[in-house]
């Protein structure tokens, strides 16, 4: 007896692929608005995001491969 169908397995895979396309969308759109405010205001990228209390994946250990491979 299968607890999860074929058809649960295969919607949560794209599910996971979806979210994580979302994920690379969000992450871009976010890396180029802290890009600009930075070079207008003549900041470390680094250090306004450690003022504004912001800690990007790879600072707290995650990897965005890690759920793509589930």
């Amino acid at each position: 007896m299968k607890l999860v169908s074929d058809e649960d397995i295969s919607k949560a895979k794209k599910d996971v692929t979806r979210f994580c396309t979302e994920w690379r969308k969000r992450k871009r759109a976010c890396n180029e608005i802290l890009d600009q405010i930075c070079e207008s205001a003549d900041l470390k990228k680094k250090d306004f995001m450690e003022s504004i209390g912001l800690e990007a994946d790879e600072e707290v250990g995650v990897n965005i491969n890690d759920y793509i491979n589930l």
